[in-house]
């Protein structure tokens, strides 16, 4: 039996990761710390007596709590997804803490606009 000619295997290179995968992922850790930082401040939201009434208040409460977990969330499940070659939904994915950062920032407008100074 003759031998077969030894040939060497082209296999194409893993696909590289998204620019901007990797700058979201940046963006999800310094959110990550903004969100530890404002969690211990939102802890003194409810010190003023009638403060627990204001659905405002409790908005910025539950997001400033939720922004530093829904970070760690969304990085772990990005991470897996990227280890699946999936860089759409990653890049999806790590949008979320976006959204929350988006829905504290539109809270603290309706809070200074509704309430003043003295919220």
């Amino acid at each position: 039996m003759p031998k077969a000619a030894w040939r060497p295997v082209y296999s194409s290179p893993p696909p590289k990761e998204p620019t901007l995968l990797k700058v979201l992922g940046v963006v999800d850790c310094l959110l990550f710390l903004l969100g530890c930082l404002l969690s211990f401040g939102a802890a003194f939201a409810f010190d003023a007596p009638g403060s627990e009434n204001h659905v405002a208040t409790w908005v910025f409460a539950l997001t400033s709590f939720s922004l530093p977990v829904t970070c760690l969330v969304s990085m772990f499940l990005a991470t897996v997804f990227v280890k699946n070659a999936d860089y759409k939904i990653a890049q999806r994915i790590l949008l979320l803490p976006l959204v929350i950062v988006l829905v504290f920032v539109i809270n603290l407008a309706w809070m200074h606009y509704r309430y003043g100074d003295h919220f």
